[in-house]
C-alpha cells in the first residue's frame, strides 16, 4: 500500500484540521479585538490625563502606567531600570511583591 491514510484516519484528521482552522480564526479575531480595545483604552487614558494636566511618558516609552482605581492617582514605572516615578501629586506607590 502506498503512503496513504486509512479512510477512518483521514476523516478524523479532517475534523481535527477543521477545528484547528476554526480555532485559529477565533484566535486572530480575539487578538484583533484585544489590540483595538487596548488602543482605545490608551487613547482614552491619555486624553483623560491631558484633561487633568497629568503628564505621562511618551507612548513609545518602555513604561507601565498604574491607576489607583480608588483614588484616581496615576503613576508609572520605567521598564528600563525599574525606577518608580512620582505622580503629578507627589504620591509614590511602591510595587508590592507577589
Amino acid at each position: 500500500m502506498p503512503n496513504q491514510l486509512s479512510p477512518a484516519a483521514l476523516r478524523r484528521l479532517m475534523r481535527y484540521h477543521a477545528r484547528l482552522e476554526g480555532a485559529q480564526q477565533a484566535l486572530q479575531a480575539t487578538e484583533g479585538a484585544y489590540r483595538s480595545l487596548a488602543s482605545n483604552f490608551e487613547d482614552a487614558l491619555r486624553s483623560a490625563c491631558e484633561d487633568a494636566s497629568i503628564q505621562l511618558p511618551p507612548p513609545n516609552a518602555e513604561a507601565q502606567i498604574h491607576i489607583d482605581w480608588n483614588t484616581g492617582d496615576v503613576t508609572w514605572q520605567e521598564a528600563m531600570n525599574g525606577q518608580l516615578l512620582e505622580s503629578p501629586n507627589g504620591t509614590v506607590h511602591e510595587e508590592k511583591a507577589a
